[in-house]
């Protein structure tokens, strides 16, 4: 196995022979998850997948440099928060008690069923090459054509065209279930179309075959657009109880916290994403995101100057992050 360099991440190439032909794949050890609010990462904060296997005569080995932006769910809710935080009000005690009547009677209208899943292994599964995975699937000459269709997907998911992306995915998941990168992608390309439910299956599937929580944020977020209350909580205390990467613990307790928001317990989400926070000298985005979704949720509930705060040091340190630039003169 050798390794290379692809802006801060660090990136496997491995090599394996199938029917005389001689493929490489690449697999980026350092992912980061395409979800929530960052507009313009800059490249410490993009992620790689493991998104091709191409002939080793192409002299060229393809990588999605994914460059990760806002979600449509969250764009929506970001038009939402504005909308209730422009007043800045405070909230009386007999609004607060209509709001959680409202609330109340919103979860009691949602489902409240968990989906039964396998417990997570201790380790992440091994990800075998894709070129392999689909050669054992389809055959020859069939898997070259599959792998030509999982790039063209992976480049249409990084252009940022979803529909492309699962036109040309969808043939994979069909004939090769088993390959986990196509789960992964497909699910991110639902994901970002809006179609929740079908965004679910993908990653469901992705988590199963691989025992990963890279992309249960992403598979949170689904479920808190659709009101599935127990299966955000769930899929956080998975998070918790794998040690996640730092980063995926903060994209996770995002969503964990949004979804209490959701409900109007502010105080709940508040406290969620209070939870041993301190700020960072150098903070990543992720802690940036977490910053905001607090500003956020102070401004919703009244406290003014904490949200003024927090909204300017987030503006400091990256003024392109969602609307902050804008929350901030809101209240200023």
């Amino acid at each position: 196995m050798n390794t290379a360099k692809l802006g801060s991440n660090v990136v496997d190439i491995v090599s394996s022979s199938h029917g005389g032909m001689t493929f490489t794949s690449t697999l980026v050890q350092s992912r980061m998850v395409p979800v929530f609010l960052s507009q313009r990462p800059s490249p410490a904060n993009s992620f790689g997948v493991v998104v091709a296997v191409v002939p080793v005569a192409e002299s060229e080995v393809i990588v999605a440099d994914w460059k990760r932006r806002t979600s449509p769910f969250f764009v929506a809710r970001v038009e939402r928060m504005s909308q209730g935080a422009s007043s800045s009000k405070q909230v009386s005690p007999d609004s607060e008690a209509l709001q959680q009547s409202a609330a109340n009677a919103v979860s009691r209208a949602r489902t409240t069923a968990v989906r039964k899943r396998k417990p997570l292994k201790a380790r992440v599964a091994h990800q075998e090459d894709p070129a392999a995975v689909l050669h054992r699937a389809v055959g020859e000459p069939r898997d070259r054509f599959l792998l030509k269709r999982l790039n063209k997907g992976a480049r249409a998911l990084e252009a940022e065209r979803f529909g492309d992306a699962h036109k040309q995915l969808q043939p994979i998941v069909r004939e090769a279930p088993e390959l986990g990168e196509a789960r992964e992608l497909m699910g991110i390309a639902l994901y970002r179309l809006q179609r929740w439910q079908e965004a679910i299956e993908q990653l469901e599937q992705f988590r199963e075959l691989t025992f990963s929580t890279e992309q249960h944020p992403v598979l949170a977020d689904c479920y808190r657009a659709l009101g599935r209350w127990a299966d955000v909580e769930e899929l956080w205390l998975e998070i918790k109880q794998v040690s996640a990467r730092p980063e995926i613990v903060s994209e996770g307790r995002i969503v964990c916290a949004g979804a209490k928001a959701d409900r109007g317990d502010l105080k709940g989400a508040i406290a969620m994403l209070e939870h041993g926070w301190k700020r960072p000298k150098r903070p990543r985005q992720d802690q940036l995101r977490r910053a905001y979704a607090l500003a956020d949720l102070y401004d919703r509930a009244g406290k003014t100057p904490r949200a003024r705060e927090l909204f300017r040091w987030v503006a400091h340190h990256d003024p392109t992050l969602a609307d902050v630039s804008t929350r901030v003169r809101a209240l200023t």
